[in-house]
């Protein structure tokens, strides 16, 4: 019979059966106490979804919530409660320092000091606020201050590597200029190479037309003498009666030297006959007539 009247009155418990909020959020609070924060959220959350219409106690389950959503390092959902909370009911102590506390953890220090500040200037008297105060101040100080310091580095570094680049573009135009200079000198020695090697070949044609032009000169005063030569004593400039070898050849080198085609006044038919009338003399073996 128990069933059918449960079943006559549509399954729904009587009232008396089922919890009401006050008792889910006192036994979420007795959870918080004994550090099980994750059972006391799902009681908070119970509570919270009982207390419709009911701003005050929904604010004061949304702070109880933030707490054990902190207690478990969720920073974000302890923050929106809190902020909830104040949306609900009003900026309260305890609201004020649930929401600095969650942003001062989230690194958000000028946002949780203000916070803070707002919750000790409803409760001046209020030591754990006005510490927490404290600290917000201190934390953004030591905040500044490396902001502050880290700001002076980054222009110290931004400046250094600024006059890195400066110098390194000097550097680089002064190598530029350097490697020109060196590419100015390579091409001046080359010019300079070229410039000697036409000389020399023009010198070595020319000597070379000079050798054909005497040659020719040689082979048409033979045809022409028909074999009849310069007397070598004559040619030399030595007595004809003949004259000791060291003479002759004295004379020979006087003459060489000074009828050489490569010396001014010189020619390469006077050097030939001075050559060829040496030649003879040694060939004949004396250098005194018979």
């Amino acid at each position: 019979l128990g069933c059918e009247a449960a079943r006559e009155d549509g399954g729904v418990l009587r009232a008396m059966d089922r919890p009401g909020e006050d008792d889910l959020r006192i036994r979420g609070n007795e959870l918080f106490q004994n550090a099980r924060y994750g059972e006391a959220i799902e009681h908070y959350s119970r509570a919270l979804g009982r207390a419709e219409g009911r701003v005050g106690e929904a604010s004061r389950i949304l702070i109880n919530r933030s707490a054990a959503y902190a207690k478990l390092g969720l920073w974000n959902e302890s923050l929106a409660d809190a902020e909830r909370s104040v949306s609900l009911g009003g900026a309260t102590l305890r609201a004020c320092y649930r929401k600095g506390v969650a942003l001062r953890e989230l690194g958000l220090l000028a946002e949780s000091l203000e916070a803070l500040e707002l919750g000790a200037s409803l409760d001046p008297s209020n030591e754990r606020v006005a510490s927490a105060v404290g600290e917000g101040r201190a934390l953004v100080r030591d905040r500044a201050r490396r902001d502050s310091f880290r700001r002076a580095r980054t222009e110290e570094v931004l400046e250094a590597r600024r006059r890195f680049e400066v110098n390194a573009e000097e550097r680089l135009a002064a190598e530029s200029l350097r490697r020109e200079a060196e590419e100015r000198a390579r091409s001046q020695r080359r010019a300079g190479y070229e410039r000697h090697r036409l000389r020399t070949e023009e010198h070595q044609r020319a000597f070379r037309e000079r050798e054909a032009e005497e040659a020719d000169r040689r082979r048409r005063r033979g045809e022409g003498d028909a074999g009849v030569r310069d007397d070598p004593y004559e040619v030399l400039g030595l007595p004809p009666e003949g004259c000791p070898p060291g003479q002759v050849r004295r004379q020979y080198l006087r003459l060489v030297s000074k009828c050489h085609p490569d010396k001014p006044g010189g020619s390469r038919e006077a050097f030939e006959a001075v050559r060829h009338a040496y030649e003879e003399l040694l060939g004949v073996g004396t250098t005194e007539r018979g």
